[in-house]
């Protein structure tokens, strides 16, 4: 965890709308200018000595009992949040870092990846990743250190990259897309690439990698936890990354890479999982899949693709719809109560009352969210007593009265749609 959080008055859909604009600009130039605003130095003895004493109090008190980015009394240090393992600071006199308290060896090998990655950015030209710098503060009679990281200008939700992407692939097909842009966004998409196949980068996603800056000037590379250097994890990556940027213009890239680095290593999981299932539960269980065939594995990966696909598509068009409506600032309307029941049957006009009712209920939360968030409903099947088939019908009929923007369905039984 690394964020910031913007002071501002706009609805999220709006900073994330300002955020790809300056995206798209900074990609439509020819070199990235994402190198640090000043050179990083590290602390000095008398800095560390400063840090680790303020550092006390902070660890005295529950997690629970710390409000985010309050200053503790009698520190420096404010409670940021809590990451995936660890607690997140802040300090007031070092604003341009985060620190977290943590095992010695977890906090070496993030160090190790850390410079290894950023040597390896930095003589990139031109590479569009940016890569924290950190270090480490020794902790007297502990076998715990101080992680120091580089804060970088980051801190977008998963739901909030989830709406940036959209906007950037509405972008991408668009007919003001440069040429440039496309060419500058698909060497980002291989430079996220090298780093999974050479780094063993895997949490790749709308959380870790690609972090997008709020100034939209930088992608960064973040994580240095979750790292597989052996590179077993290297097939999910991929896969994850594929998904993620899953624009038919990167699907070739994608496929040949995999073929060519990740499908051995899947093969060979495959071999050594059934093996082990075997040894487990004894030669004459029948009822162990055998392993994956290698074109299996490879028609896997494209079904992958081909459902970040679906959703992508059917979110691009419900936001697309939005900026038609002028939605975004936080004007959306409530839908209608009442709809057009010609050609519906019973059942059908039953269900859709059943799916406007849940969906009003669910608007009435006040959060600043993403209106795709905001505005999105799952509704599954039996939920309502009735068939996926007239669960569809009713979407299409409330579709074609503008009152749903579109849908998708996302498994056996259920819908994905946008009102």
């Amino acid at each position: 965890m690394n964020q910031i959080s913007p002071l501002t008055t706009l609805t999220s859909s709006e900073q994330i709308r300002d955020t790809a604009e300056q995206f798209i600009a900074h990609f439509s130039q020819s070199e990235p200018s994402n190198a640090p605003t000043s050179p990083w130095k590290e602390l000095s003895e008398q800095d560390k000595q400063r840090l680790v004493n303020d550092l006390k109090p902070c660890e005295e008190r529950s997690t629970h009992s710390y409000d985010d980015n309050v200053l503790l009394k009698g520190t420096g240090y404010y409670y940021m949040g809590r990451g995936k393992h660890h607690n997140v600071w802040g300090h007031q006199d070092f604003p341009d870092r985060v620190f977290k308290r943590m095992d010695s060896e977890t906090a070496l090998t993030q160090v190790q990846v850390a410079k290894a990655t950023h040597g390896f950015v930095s003589k990139q030209n031109p590479f569009w990743c940016r890569c924290p710098f950190a270090e480490i503060i020794e902790l007297p009679n502990s076998k715990e250190v101080l992680y120091v990281e580089e804060k970088l200008h980051i801190g977008m939700s998963l739901n909030e990259h989830d709406e940036f992407w959209t906007r950037i692939f509405i972008h991408l097909d668009s007919s003001e897309c440069s040429p440039l842009f496309k060419e500058n966004l698909f060497a980002l998409v291989k430079q996220i690439n090298i780093l999974i196949e050479e780094f063993g980068f895997w949490d790749v996603g709308l959380h870790n990698l690609p972090e997008v800056a709020y100034n939209g000037t930088y992608v960064c590379v973040t994580d240095f936890e979750n790292i597989d250097p052996n590179k077993k994890s290297l097939p999910d990556g991929m896969r994850r990354l594929a998904s993620l940027f899953c624009h038919h213009s990167f699907q070739t890239y994608f496929s040949e890479r995999y073929k060519q680095a990740a499908l051995e290593i899947q093969s060979q999981w495959e071999i050594d999982n059934y093996n082990q299932r075997k040894t487990l539960y004894g030669e004459d269980c029948d009822w162990i899949n055998q392993p994956k065939s290698p074109e299996q594995l490879m028609s896997d990966f494209h079904d992958g693709v081909s459902r970040g696909q679906q959703s992508t598509s059917a979110k691009k068009e419900a936001l697309i719809a939005y900026d038609q409506k002028g939605w975004i600032d936080g004007s959306e309307q409530n839908i209608p109560s009442t709809f057009d029941t010609k050609e519906m049957t019973e059942k059908q006009i039953q269900v859709a009352q059943q799916l406007l009712s849940k969906f009003q209920n669910q608007l009435k939360s006040d959060k600043n969210e993403p209106i795709t968030q905001k505005r999105q409903f799952y509704a599954q099947a039996y939920s309502y007593d009735c068939s996926t088939e007239i669960l569809a019908q009713v979407m299409g009929h409330l579709k074609s009265q503008g009152i749903l923007m579109s849908w998708y369905q996302s498994s056996d039984d259920c819908f994905t749609m946008w009102f």
